[in-house]
C-alpha cells in the first residue's frame, strides 16, 4: 500500500506515520521505500494522475491519505 504523508522529511513522515496507525489500532511493520514526491524521477511520469491527487489532498488536510489497502486474512488455526 502507498500513502501519502505531508512531512518536511522521510523520518518525519515514518514518525507521523506510525502515530497516526497506531491512534488507528495498527502498526507499521515494513517500509520499502519513502521519497520526497516532488523530487523524485518517477519510471512514468505521465502515469501519476491519481498519485497527484493523494500528494495534493495530503497537503490540503494535511493528513495521511491512503492508497489502495490490500489486506488479508490471518490462516492461522489459533486465531479466533
Amino acid at each position: 500500500m502507498r500513502c501519502y504523508i505531508p512531512a518536511s522529511d522521510a523520518d518525519g513522515a515514518i514518525e507521523f506515520l506510525i502515530v497516526e496507525l497506531g491512534e488507528m489500532n495498527m502498526k507499521l511493520m515494513e517500509t520499502e521505500w519513502c521519497v520526497d514526491y516532488d523530487n523524485t524521477e518517477w519510471e512514468h511520469p505521465d502515469n501519476q494522475t491519481e498519485e497527484g491527487a493523494y500528494v495534493a489532498e495530503a497537503r490540503d488536510s494535511g493528513d495521511i491519505i491512503f492508497g489502495t489497502f490490500y489486506s488479508w486474512e490471518d490462516e492461522a488455526p489459533d486465531v479466533a
